[in-house]
């Protein structure tokens, strides 16, 4: 039966080896089951890594509507011509991918001998070969015999429809199983959008069974939504609009939103309908590997994998358009606009975003005939602005972003100063300078010989009554919330007690200096000698006032206020000072 395809063997093949890759051949396989109404697709590469001897071969196969013999002629074998240009709907309303009518060359891209087995409603099912493999370049196309063989009932015992095709006698080897059915998988991810998918449209991979043991099923909706910024927009005519959403719980303006609207300058007028974007910024520092953490998972995903499905991809009726957004492709040249590491969050390889549009409403986007990306004009130039504008202005609302966990997400790292009393005197701490997260709860964990032991749970203040005693001691501390647990030490010095002696009296120093006719300089020290209970209580209430005076300095606004109390801090701590210099306890 002679086939109704015009030109020669030779630029079949060109044609057919025009697409990308084997990997892009069979994502074109893949749309044209889409524009077949399947509902499910299996690809089996099971057999496709044998060497050429040993005859591999892979096929495809959907439950679409499937085809008759009048279908084959006039629509599958018309090479560079399509029914979607006239049909823009499936019979089961979804907007056709297809258009350049060459997305069945996938098939011929792999291997040169092709066939199709397919059943439709109301026809028998039946099954077509072409094969090229023996064939010259110079011969014409009108000379192969498109056989029809057998068996194509057996495919469809019980009625079904779809079809199946399968290709053998490869060009070549498909080298590298491994990468190459894990490059499968990551374009099969990446084929809808990756947001919502795409309704009662599934696409189940078979792998060699050494390789399938290590695929994993990738819930990419799921980790999109762990990005720290979000941005939800549309397009409409020559303006952008929607919301942006701070998911970044280390920022201060943390569930902060903002509602969106610019209006984008273009040359000309500009009417781009209804394009969906949705951009989601992630953290390249250490602090927010959760981020790449997958639900129910525990280990974050490595920078190579998580980068795997990062970039800015273009989908077109929720089916992706290939190139733009594959691994390294910086097509909207955030890469260059970003170049401090203050930005790096929003180049290409830290979102994972895409803008969706619908084809009916978009006449002017449309793709090349090698359908490897749009066609360069005034609507494709201005998509691309509007996207990058989209970018810039989420990143400058983001401001400064965190790079080290803020100390409120942090264990509590509580600081005392040191506590000095006599034998059995009561005592109480200073406020603790908190350091790390506030304390939900704070316990005393031992305290020897330490009585009537008590801590405030709201301040951290400790009173008790000193071991009977002199020396040093320790009181061992508990503290908790929800982002870990410390353990601080309050050191307790009791020191030795006072004895009064009887020939000079306190009380007599004064009097002394007074009536001896002599001009003195006053010595404090003198008058209260370093052992009297007065000295080390003007002491640890200065401890103390010092303690709370650093605890308020973080909250306090503007800089002539944060100067004032560091001066004060500072007189302080001199006073304090002195003290210890001249007197030991």
């Amino acid at each position: 039966m002679a086939g109704p395809i015009k030109g020669t063997v030779g630029w079949f093949r060109e044609t057919a080896n025009a697409l990308d890759s084997e990997i892009y051949a069979i994502s074109e396989l893949i749309k044209n089951c889409y524009d077949a109404d399947a509902k499910t697709v299996q690809l089996n590469l099971e057999g496709a890594f044998k060497p050429l001897g040993q005859k591999p071969s892979f096929y495809i196969r959907d439950d679409g509507h499937g085809m008759s013999m009048e279908d084959i002629h006039k629509k599958w074998f018309v090479i560079g011509h399509s029914v979607n240009k006239k049909e823009r709907y499936s019979p089961g309303g979804r907007i056709r991918q297809g258009g350049k009518g060459i997305g069945r060359l996938g098939s011929w891209k792999i291997g040169e001998k092709v066939t199709v087995y397919t059943s439709k409603k109301g026809h028998q099912p039946l099954g077509i070969r072409i094969d090229i493999s023996t064939l010259q370049s110079s011969a014409l196309l009108d000379e192969i015999d498109f056989q029809e063989v057998s068996g194509a009932g057996d495919f469809f015992p019980r009625g079904e429809y779809g079809t199946i095709i399968l290709v053998e006698e490869f060009n070549a080897k498909l080298t590298s199983a491994s990468q190459f059915c894990k490059n499968m998988s990551r374009n099969i991810l990446l084929l809808q959008n990756p947001f919502e998918g795409l309704v009662n449209f599934r696409i189940n991979p078979l792998y060699p069974a050494d390789i399938a043991e290590g695929m994993k099923d990738f819930n990419l909706p799921s980790l999109a939504e762990n990005g720290l910024y979000h941005a939800n927009l549309t397009i409409r005519g020559n303006q952008i609009e929607g919301l942006f959403v701070n998911n970044n719980p280390y920022s201060d303006d943390y569930e902060d939103t903002k509602e969106f609207l610019e209006v984008v300058q273009s040359e000309g007028e500009m009417n781009l309908r209804d394009i969906e974007i949705k951009i989601r910024a992630f953290g390249n520092d250490s602090i927010y590997k959760f981020t790449r953490t997958l639900p129910g998972s525990k280990q974050p995903l490595s920078r190579d994998k998580f980068q795997e499905v990062t970039g800015f991809r273009l989908y077109k009726n929720g089916i992706r358009v290939l190139p733009y957004g594959a691994k390294g492709d910086d097509w909207l040249g955030l890469d260059r606009e970003y170049t401090k590491r203050a930005d790096s969050i929003f180049r290409s390889s830290q979102i994972i975003a895409m803008a969706n549009y619908n084809s009916e409403l978009n006449p002017k986007l449309s793709e090349v005939a090698s359908r490897n990306g749009l066609v360069n004009n005034s609507s494709s130039d201005y998509l691309k602005k509007c996207l990058n504008i989209a970018v810039k202005r989420l990143r400058a609302w983001a401001s400064q972003i965190p790079r080290t966990i803020p100390d409120k997400f942090t264990a509590p790292k509580l600081h005392y100063s040191l506590i000095e009393t006599y034998p059995g005197q009561e005592f109480v701490s200073t406020q603790p300078i908190n350091s790390g997260g506030g304390f939900i709860n704070v316990m005393i964990s031992k305290a020897l010989n330490v009585k009537n032991q008590h801590i405030d749970s709201s301040s951290g203040v400790i009173s008790g009554i000193a071991p009977q005693e002199p020396g040093e001691y320790t009181i061992e501390l508990h503290a908790e919330n929800d982002y870990g647990e410390s353990n601080p030490i309050i050191k307790l010095i009791v020191n030795h007690p006072i004895v009064e002696d009887d020939e000079f009296p306190n009380s007599g120093i004064m009097s002394d200096i007074v009536n001896d006719g002599k001009d003195h300089d006053l010595d404090v020290d003198n008058v209260f000698p370093p052992t009297v209970p007065n000295k080390i209580i003007i002491k640890n209430a200065l401890t103390q006032s010092l303690g709370t005076l650093r605890g308020v300095l973080p909250q306090l606004e503007g800089d002539e206020k944060v100067e004032q109390i560091q001066n004060i801090i500072e007189s302080i701590q001199e006073l304090i000072d002195n003290m210890d210099e001249h007197h030991s306890y």
